[in-house]
């Protein structure tokens, strides 16, 4: 069987998160998971800010929150911000044909996807609410199907599992839209039919039932259905016991193989990451030693045992 390979997903990504140093106080956030993405993935850099004229270093901005309308605001110069940011944003994510994902610098006031401060008027401004910045709610606005992260939330190996599934998942249809045949589809199906199980079962019926219109629809129409009931499947995160059932049959296929301590071994890292107290990679990364050593073809069947690069598991 063909060795495994990935379709780059495109990535939009906060220009400070080891790019360049466009933060308000003139630094560039080292962040090594940057590094590996630039190996299997199309990143597209953006600064909103330096893009609406602000230089670097620069006086910090805010968002004021005045009766629900929000402002987006220089207090040390008093330069209104609003028009600009918002403009730069429709404009600038209209012009990105596709995109998979967003990986976006958190508590920015462009650039946060959820935790960014709003501030009251007063003159000792209080913080009375979080919420993404005027640049993240346009990406969320235009892409809602996306897959969005911030930094911080991407040190949890939960989220960044998700997250990178979903970016991989997305790049390989975009793929397969841009060359669609039923061969293609039937291919992408089979491979990925297993993962989608772990993330939601009765969606991934669903898709199933899709597929049986092949005979009966155009291929464009069961595409379309497909989509749809794909995005559905991958919106929530598996559950990890879920994704550690979904596995056990790589534990059968290569336990001929194991001594008792190995088997042992597996069994206890089995409940760790069901009960979500280990990464469920964990498994993952022991059933990719035991396909090296004795047989890699069954994994590459399903994008279950490597539904996304190794290495960016790694970082």
């Amino acid at each position: 069987m063909a060795r495994t390979s990935f379709t780059k997903p495109i990535i939009v990504i906060s220009k400070c998160l080891n790019q360049a140093a466009c933060r308000w106080d003139g630094d560039c956030l080292r962040y090594p998971f940057v590094r590996a993405l630039r190996r299997y993935a199309l990143l597209v850099p953006v600064c909103p800010e330096m893009e609406i004229g602000l230089g670097c270093p620069r006086e910090k901005i805010w968002i004021f929150d005045r009766d629900g309308r929000l402002s987006l605001e220089q207090p040390a110069t008093g330069r209104k911000l609003t028009k600009a940011m918002r403009s730069f944003a429709r404009h600038h994510i209209r012009s990105l044909a596709e995109a998979e994902g967003f990986l976006l610098k958190s508590k920015s006031p462009s650039c946060g996807i959820r935790d960014t401060k709003r501030f009251d008027n007063g003159n000792s401004p209080r913080i009375v609410g979080r919420g993404p910045g005027l640049y993240a709610a346009q990406a969320l606005k235009s892409f809602p199907e996306a897959a969005v992260e911030d930094e911080i939330r991407l040190e949890n190996p939960r989220v960044r599992e998700h997250w990178l599934t979903r970016l991989y998942v997305l790049a390989a249809f975009r793929s397969l839209r841009k060359r669609p045949s039923v061969g293609r589809l039937e291919t992408f199906h089979n491979r990925n039919v297993v993962l989608f199980a772990a993330y939601n079962r009765k969606r991934t019926g669903g898709l199933k039932r899709v597929m049986a219109l092949l005979s009966e629809e155009p291929l464009e129409d069961v595409l379309e259905r497909y989509e749809t009931n794909l995005h559905l499947i991958l919106k929530r995160p598996a559950r990890p016991k879920a994704m550690v059932e979904a596995m056990s049959p790589a534990y059968e296929h290569y336990a001929g193989h194991l001594d008792k301590a190995e088997r042992r071994a597996y069994r206890k890292l089995v409940e760790e990451c069901a009960s979500g107290e280990a990464p469920v990679n964990e498994i993952r990364k022991l059933i990719q030693v035991w396909a090296v050593r004795y047989d890699k073809d069954f994994t590459r069947e399903h994008s279950l045992y490597r539904p996304y690069p190794g290495p960016l598991a790694q970082e």
